[in-house]
Parts: C-alpha cells; structure tokens; sequence
C-alpha cells in the first residue's frame, strides 16, 4: 500500500544568529508597552528560544499522533471491507494521484465507503 513518511521532529540549534533575533523580537515588544516595560519580566533570548522550540516540538508530535490516529482508522475500515471491495480500493488508492498522507486515504477509503 502507498503511503508518505512523516517528518521526523528535529530541534536547530541555538546559533547567535537566533539569539540575536530573540533579543530583537523580545526589544520589539519592550517598545510596544512604552510606561511600564522595564516593571515587566521578560525571558532572556535563550529561554525564547527554548519555548519556541519546545512548542514546535509540540506541535509536531500532536500533527503525528493525529495521522497516526487516521492510519489506524483507515486501517480499521479497510480491515472490515470484503475482499473483493479492498482489491478494488487498494487498486485505486495505489493507482490514484492523490499523495500518500493518512488524511487523504482517509478520506478516499470513506468515500469508496459511500460511492461503491
């Protein structure tokens, strides 16, 4: 059966060119509450860095865990499908020029579900 890899998540390192972007974001949003800016606390470049990263690794994991999640169902439906009805699907679905993500079989196996 088709199908396209995930992304693997990956951290980029903490270079002084993000570190210098950080400090400039972080300078920025002093500059947008010019009264009471220094009363504020605010994180150092690195710790900036280091939320940004720990969010882009959240989110990555939450966009796996759903296309593994969509796998399975998939799965599911074409584990319950006769024999003949799966041939004929997995002929489409290996045929079709759809690309190979768990939304798109998916939804191809849910409609093969309705149309046929």
């Amino acid at each position: 059966m088709r199908f396209l890899k995930e992304f693997k998540p990956y951290l980029r390192a903490i270079t002084k060119r993000r570190i210098g972007c950080a400090e400039r974001a972080i300078k920025k949003q002093k500059n947008k509450i010019p009264l009471f800016a220094d009363q504020l606390s605010w994180p150092t470049p690195i710790e900036r860095i280091i939320a940004f990263d720990e969010a882009t690794l959240n989110s990555f994991m939450n966009l796996r865990k759903l296309a593994c999640k969509q796998w399975l169902a998939g799965r599911r439906i074409l584990r319950n499908m006769d024999k003949c009805k799966k041939k004929r699907f997995l002929t489409y679905w290996n045929n079709s020029s759809m690309p190979g993500n768990a939304e798109y079989f998916l939804d191809a196996i849910k409609h093969f579900n309705q149309n046929k």
